[in-house]
């Protein structure tokens, strides 16, 4: 008989093991070609619904969205989990995010921003790699497997848009998706 501990430690091994595999297939879907699962989203729904989640799971989750409608032809599914992973990043290294969505003349602007560390900036650009990881311990509690921000610049990619990270004054970062605006509607 395995005694209970030893059984709870695999059995959060090997779902970490799965987490790292279900990324790394993440990373090898989004980089395959164009989104397969287009379809007019209320971006500023689906944006608020996803900032409620977290809210209802009492995490530090605020929102600066309008009121009002704004319609783009994306991929929801792959929209959701790149501001996910964004929102994911702000609370493990910063603690709170906020989410914040504008529509302007060159497309529609998500923004996680937080009020962490930041990155140093030789390495904004490096993060976006998969597998690159600024804290250096190997307990992935602490800072994941180096997928995440990789992962959200590839789906970004393959809706046509761009990610593009940011220190902030005072402190913190600002990530930025960009999505083309010719397909938005209000």
């Amino acid at each position: 008989d395995v005694p209970t501990t030893l059984r709870e430690r695999c059995i959060a091994d090997l779902g970490e093991m799965n987490s790292l595999i279900d990324a790394v297939l993440d990373i090898f879907r989004a980089g395959s070609g164009p989104a397969r699962d287009w379809q007019r989203v209320d971006i500023a729904a689906l944006l608020q619904a996803l900032v409620d989640d977290h809210a209802e799971q009492g995490q530090p989750v605020r929102a600066a969205i309008p009121s009002q409608p704004l319609v783009l032809r994306c991929d929801a599914l792959a929209l959701r989990r790149i501001v996910d992973n964004l929102v994911a990043n702000a609370l493990r290294y910063a603690g709170s995010a906020e989410v914040s969505l504008a529509q302007g003349r060159e497309g529609v602007r998500i923004t996680v921003d937080d009020r962490g560390p930041g990155i140093a900036p030789e390495r904004l650009a490096d993060v976006l790699q998969p597998f690159v990881r600024l804290e250096s311990s190997r307990n992935r509690a602490t800072g994941g497997a180096g997928l995440g921000l990789a992962i959200a610049h590839e789906l970004t990619q393959g809706l046509g848009g761009t990610l593009s990270l940011s220190n902030r004054v005072g402190g913190g970062l600002s990530a930025q998706v960009l999505l083309p605006g010719e397909r938005a509607t209000a």
